[in-house]
């Protein structure tokens, strides 16, 4: 099941009518404040500015507004309901490097973001956050840095749901995951048995090398 997106509004989204038994899941889609950063500080988005999530820096819309590489902070405060639920966010992947604060507190981070290439550590994992069951007001705070991929980019949207929910999506992802590499593993064996019988037959080493990078 897709999650439903709600509207993200210049920075500011009201969840606090979403019924969470019917619907466990929402993203969160839309215009995050954004400051660029160009050095290691807390940001402050005193420029008003909004980048539309899920999306890239170097898209067209923004007119070169934003660098291609270097390090970006978003912001969105959302209201949530008073009910007495578990909830989590779920973080896609954001290439390179992360952090992720709830209420100014870190609480997730993937790699290192940096102000320079050699500063970055690039990391790519899918990951989700637990949230207060008490919380009915959140300020996510997301600070991306992008020196070693070609450009920055959120390309799947962030989503917030039942912490149950979630969980067994993940859980459904992993299982995905290792049955693509089983299989790649299992079919690169086979064609390694074929070719180490008939050492002419090249196709069948191409194809185990093939699974390798598979």
């Amino acid at each position: 099941m897709p999650a439903p997106e709600t509207k993200v509004v210049q920075g500011k989204l009201d969840l606090s009518q979403w019924n969470i038994n019917k619907q466990p899941i929402v993203g969160l889609s839309g215009e995050w404040q954004v400051e660029v950063l160009t050095e290691r500080k807390w940001p402050v988005f005193g420029k008003n500015e909004f980048f539309v999530l899920p999306g890239g820096w170097a898209d067209k819309r923004y007119g070169g507004k934003f660098p291609d590489q270097g390090v970006l902070a978003y912001r969105a405060q959302i209201r949530l309901p008073t009910a007495k639920r578990s909830l989590s966010l779920n973080a896609p992947l954001i290439y390179c490097a992360y952090e992720i604060y709830i209420n100014g507190k870190l609480t997730l981070s993937r790699g290192r973001v940096g102000f320079s290439r050699e500063e970055e550590l690039f990391s790519a994992r899918l990951q989700y956050i637990l949230l207060s069951p008490e919380t009915t007001e959140i300020e996510i705070v997301i600070i991306h840095s992008a020196h070693n991929f070609r450009y920055g980019i959120i390309d799947k949207v962030l989503e917030l749901g039942t912490t149950e929910y979630i969980a067994n999506r993940s859980g459904e992802r992993t299982m995905a995951d290792y049955s693509i590499f089983g299989f790649a593993l299992v079919m690169m064996l086979y064609h390694l048995v074929l070719f180490a019988l008939r050492p002419k037959e090249k196709s069948t080493l191409y194809f185990s090398l093939l699974c390798v990078v598979i």
